[in-house]
């Protein structure tokens, strides 16, 4: 049977006639991973057991008469009388759970970013806790953090580190994690000077890095996340310190729209909000070829069009990998092909790419 075709609503209802999952599981399951289970005929251990939320919710679908049910409004009712937890667990890679404070509604989809080992770019106003994402991501991986905030007068020996007049080598706090792993965020990067980001080039496509005390293995538990307030296009009305970065040092990056969560706003100060409910399968899944199909569809069509953006392999191998872990075919075509491209020409390139 193809599952991909059917709504989540029809997934969950032929897993309930399969007995497969409980009714809080499949009410908290995305698309993806009900097909998944529906075709292995058991529930994936990485969704979680249940919670009192999604247990009211899957109670009162059952009540409800199939035609016509509005699961979101109902998920939208149960919300507003449980309010979220201040905390939220978290289990990755089948490590030990570990409890983190309430995060971002989008740090799901930036978690599973970096667990499957890309470099993330999260773009949002300031204020919106990238920073702050960032870090908790790196508990979540059980992995170290460090962090350097870029500015006009970062220069290459702040990433490379330098040589001193003893001839002694001042390692920088990149290399380090470069060598020994972690995550490490590089703050306000379109606020850096283009010239300068392009020695990240080699480092974050590559195993190894060039310093001045010679070549530099990459870790395997080396991510990089970096946070700015544009797409590295230059300066806006908001934002006029910003410049231009290089589409080659762009071409690294998963790229993450990071807005105001006014859910987690609440929380900061001590107020009870509803949890976001996002779904990291939306959109559904595609295999290997298909996605390497869309690929190239929308490459040709830039090219066509003379639309200023860069569609490497890069996002077909990103692509592959997010899909493959359980990411919606819609967030991964945001985070590896769009990437903040303005709508007008998205327009035309989406147009030229059916």
């Amino acid at each position: 049977m193809d599952y991909s075709n059917m709504t989540v609503q029809a997934l969950r209802a032929e897993a309930n006639q399969r007995n497969i999952g409980t009714g809080g599981q499949r009410a908290v399951a995305s698309k993806a991973q009900l097909v998944t289970a529906l075709t292995s005929g058991t529930w994936p251990a990485s969704v979680p057991a249940s919670d009192p939320a999604a247990a009211l919710s899957a109670a009162l679908l059952a009540m409800m008469p199939t035609p016509g049910i509005d699961e979101d409004a109902v998920r939208r009712i149960v919300r507003e009388e449980i309010p979220a937890p201040p905390t939220i667990r978290i289990r990755v890679s089948g490590a030990d759970p570990i409890e983190i404070a309430r995060q971002h509604e989008r740090f799901p989809l930036l978690l599973q970013t970096l667990a499957v080992g890309l470099n993330v770019l999260l773009v949002g106003p300031a204020g919106t806790g990238k920073t702050s994402a960032a870090r908790a991501a790196a508990q979540a991986l059980g992995l170290e953090f460090a962090c350097l905030s870029v500015g006009p007068q970062t220069s290459k020996s702040d990433l490379l580190g330098f040589t001193d007049a003893g001839g002694t080598y001042r390692e920088s706090l990149f290399v380090a994690t470069y060598r020994d792993g972690g995550v490490f965020l590089l703050d306000e990067m379109d606020a850096g000077n283009a010239g300068v980001l392009t020695v990240l080039n080699a480092a974050l496509s590559g195993d190894v890095m060039p310093t001045p005390a010679g070549m530099v293995k990459r870790s395997a538990r080396f991510i990089c996340v970096a946070g700015a307030n544009t797409y590295g296009q230059g300066a806006s009305r908001q934002y006029v310190g910003r410049n231009q970065l290089d589409a080659a040092t762009l071409d690294r990056f998963a790229v993450l729209d990071w807005p105001v969560d006014e859910g987690l706003e609440a929380v900061m100060i001590g107020l009870p909000a509803p949890a976001s409910g996002l779904d990291v399968g939306w959109g559904g899944t595609l295999d290997p070829a298909g996605w390497l199909a869309r690929v190239r569809a929308v490459r040709a069509s830039v090219e066509r069009e003379q639309i200023r953006a860069v569609v490497s392999p890069r996002a077909t191998l990103a692509g592959v990998a997010l899909l493959g872990a359980g990411v919606g075919r819609f967030w991964v075509e945001e985070m590896v092909l769009w990437r903040g491209m303005a709508s007008d020409a998205r327009t035309r390139v989406e147009g030229g790419a059916k």
